[in-house]
């Protein structure tokens, strides 16, 4: 469990349920599993220091993914590649970045189309 202090407040949060981290300003907003969004005071490179025991790495300049909670990548023939979490919800990467998602390659198939039957004339 991690503590994440949102004011005056501290939450608890378990590493599993966070989807991504992106940064809003001076504030770290965190996209969590069951919808919601916890916004906390702080950067993106300390952030990132803190998450990456959890498999929680950085996908482009301003996010941060679980690659726990991927489900499918789609490399973009421009070098960027689009991933898509368990519950269905997908975030962009850019190809900066594309070395730390380049395990998740087998992962593909998920995301490709499936393809066309032979016409049968």
């Amino acid at each position: 469990m991690i503590w994440l202090r949102d004011g005056a407040s501290r939450i608890r949060v378990a590493p599993r349920d966070i989807l991504w981290v992106a940064s809003a300003g001076n504030y770290i907003e965190y996209s969590l599993a069951d919808g919601t969004q916890r916004l906390i005071r702080g950067t993106l490179a300390a952030t990132e220091n803190d998450l990456a025991r959890f498999a929680i790495v950085r996908v482009h300049r301003t996010r941060l993914a679980n690659l726990d909670r991927v489900r499918g990548v789609e490399f973009k023939p421009s070098g960027d590649f689009e991933l898509t979490f368990d519950t269905g919800q997908t975030l962009g990467g850019s190809r900066r970045y594309r070395p730390a998602v380049a395990s998740l390659g087998d992962r593909t198939a998920l995301c490709e189309s499936p393809p066309e039957a032979p016409d049968s004339r």
